[in-house]
C-alpha cells in the first residue's frame, strides 16, 4: 500500500463563521443527524464539554498546530475533524448562539478573549470525505484524541459503505475482518433499532447517549443464537436482518433486554455465559415474552422507519465476491422500470439506463438531476397538484409571471407540504426531507452542483449511492400517477 502524502491536501486560514459543523460526526447519533448547526452546538455542549474547552482556548490560547481537517463540498466548508473545537470558537464568537443557561458564561469568556486570534482558523481540506476516513479512524481508535465508543465505530464504518466503498476495500484499508465488520454492521443495526423503540424518557436518554450506552452487553445478548430464537429474529447469509413474527411481539422482548441493559439490572458480568444469557431470557414474564403464535415478518425498514443500506452485504462461508450491489454497468439497477406515460422522461430513463456510469460519471449526474425533476414535475401535473403550487406563488406582494415555472426544491417541498393531501409513504416523505435537507450530502443541493458547479465532480460510487437514497421517491414518480385520467 502506497504512502499517503497528506501534504498534498491544501491548507487554508477560513474565517470561522464559515465554517459548518459536520451533522454525520460518528459522535452525533443516528436519529439526531438531521439537526441544525445551532442544534448540533447544543449537543456537542450538552455531552462533549464545548465550554471546558473554550475556557482552555481562553486562558491558554488556541494552538495552531492543532489545525482542523475538513471537505469542501460545493461551496460548504464541513469539518469532519475538530467539530468540538469549532463549536468552541463559534461560541466565543457569538456567544448569543449559545444556550439560554450558558449564554452569560460564553459572554463572560468572549470578553476576556482575543477574538481576533481565532476569527480565522487553519483548515487542512482533505479532497473527500473517504480520503479523511483513515486519518479520523486513527485519531479517534488510537491513543490522541477521545476514542470513540463502539457504537460510533459502527456507525463511522456503515457511512463508509454508503459512500460506496466496498466490504474487501474496507476489510483491506483498514485492516479490520470481514468478521469484524460484519458484528459491526449487526451493531449498528441493533442499536438504531433500539433507538426507535418507545421506551419512558429516563430510559431512552440512556440508550440514545451512544458514548454511555453498554454496546458490549447489548452484542452479547442479541448474538446468542437462542436469544435471537427467542426474539424472532435473525440475520441471514447475507448479513440482513430478518423478523419472522409479529413486530410487535418482538418489541416486547426486545425493549426489555434494551430497558434492562440501559438502566444496568444486567451487565456483562452478570451475563458472563450462554447459560446465564438463556437463564435470563428464561425468567422474563409474558408481558415481555414474544407469542411466536402471533405470526408475521418485518425488518429493519419497519422496525425503525428508516431504509437498510443495501452495502451491508457480507458473504457466507462459501467463497464468492464481495461488493456493493451492483447488477448493471449503469446508474439504474436492473429491473427498475419507467412506468409513466411521458416520452420524454422514457427517453431519458432510457438512455441514463445506457450509459456506462464508470465512463461517464458527470453525464450521468447531470441525467440523474434531470430525471428527477421532469419525473417531479409530472408527478404534480398528473396529480392535480401541480396548479395549486403555481397559484400560491402567484399571490402575494411579489407574484410570479405567468410563465414561471417552479424549481425542483420547491416542487419537492410542497409535495411534502401540509397544504397537499398526497398518498405519499413515510419512507418517501423522509426521502424527500432529507433531499430538501442543504447538510445532506445526498441533497437537491448537490444535484445542483453536478450541474451548475465546474468544481464539482461526482463519482461512480457517489452517484451509486445517490441512487440509493433516491429510489424511494423515483418509485413514486416513474409511475403513472392516478390524480386523473391520462
Amino acid at each position: 500500500m502506497v504512502m499517503v502524502n497528506y501534504n498534498d491536501w491544501k491548507t487554508k486560514d477560513i474565517a470561522v463563521t464559515s465554517l459548518l459543523l459536520d451533522p454525520l460526526n460518528p459522535r452525533i447519533p443516528e436519529a439526531d443527524e438531521n439537526l441544525s448547526q445551532r442544534k448540533l452546538i447544543e449537543f456537542l455542549l450538552e455531552h462533549d464539554k464545548v465550554y471546558d474547552l473554550a475556557k482552555e482556548i481562553v486562558d491558554k490560547g488556541y494552538f495552531p498546530t492543532e489545525a482542523l481537517i475538513g471537505v469542501e463540498i460545493g461551496n460548504k466548508k464541513y469539518i469532519l475533524e475538530g467539530n468540538r473545537r469549532l463549536a468552541a470558537l463559534k461560541l466565543l464568537i457569538n456567544p448569543d448562539g449559545a444556550p439560554a443557561s450558558l449564554k452569560k458564561k460564553f459572554i463572560t469568556l468572549s470578553e476576556r478573549a482575543d477574538l481576533s486570534v481565532v476569527k480565522k482558523v487553519k483548515v487542512v481540506l482533505a479532497p473527500s470525505r473517504e480520503a479523511a476516513a483513515p486519518m479520523l479512524l486513527a485519531k479517534h481508535t488510537g491513543l490522541q484524541v477521545r476514542g470513540w465508543s463502539r457504537i460510533m465505530q459502527a456507525k463511522f464504518y456503515k457511512q463508509l459503505l454508503d459512500d460506496g466503498i466496498s466490504v474487501r476495500e474496507l476489510s483491506k484499508q483498514y485492516a479490520i475482518t470481514l468478521s469484524d465488520i460484519k458484528s459491526f454492521l449487526q451493531l449498528h443495526t441493533m442499536y438504531g433499532i433500539a433507538c426507535s423503540l418507545e421506551l419512558p424518557v429516563e430510559v431512552r436518554s440512556r440508550v440514545v447517549d451512544s458514548r454511555e450506552f453498554p454496546a458490549s452487553t447489548l452484542e452479547r445478548v442479541y448474538s446468542n443464537p437462542k436469544v435471537q430464537k427467542f426474539l424472532g429474529i435473525e440475520f441471514n447469509e447475507d448479513n440482513k436482518f430478518v423478523g419472522k413474527v409479529h413486530l410487535e411481539e418482538f418489541k416486547k422482548g426486545y425493549a426489555k433486554i434494551v430497558t434492562d441493559i440501559a438502566t444496568g439490572i444486567v451487565d456483562t458480568r452478570i451475563l458472563n455465559s450462554a447459560d446465564s444469557i438463556v437463564e435470563y431470557i428464561n425468567n422474563f414474564s409474558d408481558d415481555h415474552r414474544p407469542n411466536h403464535r402471533r405470526k408475521g415478518t418485518f425488518d429493519y425498514q419497519s422496525a425503525t422507519g428508516e431504509i437498510e443500506p443495501q452495502e451491508m452485504h457480507i458473504p457466507a462461508k462459501r467463497e464468492r465476491p464481495i461488493t456493493i450491489v451492483r447488477n448493471t454497468a449503469s446508474l439504474v439497477p436492473s429491473g427498475f422500470k419507467c412506468q409513466v406515460q411521458d416520452r420524454r422522461i422514457n427517453d431519458v430513463f432510457q438512455e441514463l439506463k445506457k450509459l456506462k456510469l464508470a465512463s461517464h460519471p458527470n453525464t450521468a449526474g447531470i441525467m440523474l438531476r434531470v430525471l428527477l425533476e421532469l419525473s417531479v414535475g409530472y408527478y404534480l401535473e398528473r396529480a392535480d397538484l401541480l396548479e395549486g403550487l403555481l397559484a400560491e406563488h402567484r399571490k402575494g406582494n411579489r407574484p410570479k409571471p405567468a410563465d414561471w415555472s417552479p424549481s425542483l426544491k420547491q416542487m419537492l417541498g410542497y409535495l411534502v407540504s401540509n397544504k397537499v393531501d398526497s398518498k405519499i409513504t413515510p419512507l418517501t416523505r423522509k426521502a424527500i426531507n432529507k433531499l430538501l435537507n442543504d447538510t445532506n450530502i445526498f441533497s437537491a443541493d448537490t444535484l445542483d452542483f453536478y450541474v451548475h458547479n465546474r468544481r464539482y465532480i461526482p463519482t461512480e460510487e457517489q452517484l451509486r449511492s445517490f441512487w440509493t437514497s433516491l429510489s424511494e421517491v423515483f418509485e413514486l414518480t416513474l409511475i403513472e400517477p392516478t390524480g386523473r385520467s391520462a
